[in-house]
């Protein structure tokens, strides 16, 4: 088992201490554990998220190097929330302390799009577009990253009936970016986050990445919690297996290491 994308107490969102994220690591039997808490630099530049407290970097290079000293198989990460105009703020982050760093897309326009506000006035259609289109916008910026985090991010609270990101709906938005993702070689994550059990991107999504040759992808549960580590693994395992992937992609270092997925029954 693996999980790529954590979150602890350093996050403003976190509700866990990273001991505690560790020890139930321990307890799965991950093989390869990283934490990537928030740095969300956009929202420094919006004014309604101005007041969410943002990471001690030193205090969180400090805690986790110690910690990776530890445990073999733990690794330092980050989770960069894509703007324009935090571009700058990001280049300034010592990318060479960390082994992972996620390019999330999580702010459209003025708002975080899992707040109701984002949608309103705005057809379905409308709303998920906005966000695909920042994702492709994201896949160029000047600093390293690794893999794209949770695209149907837009979904998650979004106030439609059916709230499901489809590739047919979407097709040339999607294909601009699956095409991006595997030309720059990036991972894709399959995040397990969703309280209904399915997957970001949806498995239509994950087949067509497939079929353009995208064949570096990581899951992820992105636990803010012990409980939630290892969410759905083996049912993540076995859809990107039959949609014909063989390993998963993690990195040590910001350098891919193929991990192979262990046999199904059928």
């Amino acid at each position: 088992m693996i999980e790529t994308h954590t979150h602890s107490f350093f996050s403003f969102d976190g509700k866990a201490d990273i001991q505690a994220m560790i020890n139930r690591a321990v307890e799965l039997g991950v093989e390869y554990y990283c934490v990537t808490d928030h740095f969300d630099y956009d929202y420094k530049l919006l004014p309604d998220y101005q007041h969410v407290r943002q990471i001690d970097l030193p205090a969180y290079l400090a805690r986790m190097n110690e910690l990776k000293k530890q445990y073999p198989f733990f690794h330092l990460g980050c989770e960069l929330g894509y703007s324009k105009g935090a571009i700058p703020l990001y280049m300034e982050l010592p990318f060479d302390q960390f082994d992972y760093v996620l390019n999330s897309v999580h702010t459209v326009g003025q708002w975080d799009a899992y707040n109701p506000k984002y949608y309103v006035g705005k057809s379905k259609y409308e709303a998920y577009k906005g966000y695909l289109d920042k994702i492709r916008e994201s896949l160029e910026v000047p600093y390293p990253y690794n893999t794209v985090s949770h695209i149907g991010y837009v979904r998650k609270n979004a106030p439609y009936e059916d709230k499901n990101l489809y590739y047919d709906d979407f097709k040339e938005e999607l294909d601009g970016i699956l095409k991006r993702i595997v030309e720059l070689d990036k991972a894709l994550e399959i995040n397990s986050k969703l309280d209904n059990d399915q997957f970001m991107p949806e498995k239509d999504i994950l087949s067509r990445y497939y079929e353009l040759g995208g064949r570096k992808i990581t899951y992820a549960t992105d636990s803010h919690e012990p409980s939630r580590l290892g969410h759905n693994f083996q049912l993540a395992e076995k859809m990107a297996s039959e949609i014909g992937f063989t390993h998963w992609t993690v990195f040590v270092k910001q350098k891919p290491v193929a991990i192979p997925f262990q046999p199904h029954k059928k």
